[in-house]
């Protein structure tokens, strides 16, 4: 009866996050947990990325409007967004770092969108035959299969 008590009590209990001197009090049914060991559990293996992670919904979203092709950063953000399912609630809500240079969810969206189209971040997507094409200045990216 005890251990029932207790699992009832976390999935009731409320969390309090810290952020640039604020605190924001946040459902534990909203706080998508991340391991950074987690091995991606895609089946296809087409997403090295952490399923429920913001680079895996960058990924998905962008293959959801099509491969070998650049898409506008207006239909992008919708794309990811939905990618992201339920998690956007809890990806919006969080609280800038900054409140001069601070982004807001769209903004984030499309940073993350250049972050996995750096050669860095965007390794894991090459090994499995990807990449993630940006172009700032004329506000599009796109996923393109790279041939073998």
């Amino acid at each position: 009866m005890a251990t029932e008590t207790k699992a009832a009590k976390a999935k009731t209990d409320a969390f309090k996050r810290i952020a640039v001197g604020k605190v924001q009090t946040v459902k534990a049914s909203e706080i998508v947990r991340q391991n950074a060991n987690q091995k991606p559990r895609n089946a296809s293996g087409e997403n090295p990325y952490r399923e429920g992670g913001s680079y895996h919904a960058v990924v998905s979203g962008l293959r959801s409007l099509g491969l070998n092709r650049l898409h506008s950063f207006d239909a992008i953000v919708p794309a990811v967004r939905k990618a992201m399912g339920s998690a956007y609630k809890a990806f919006a809500r969080k609280d800038a770092r900054n409140d001069e240079t601070g982004k807001d969810a769209r903004e984030r969206i499309i940073q993350n969108v250049s972050v996995v189209a750096r050669k860095d971040y965007g390794a894991p997507l090459r090994k499995v035959g990807f990449e993630v094409r940006y172009d700032g200045r004329e506000k599009q990216a796109g996923l393109f299969r790279l041939s073998k």
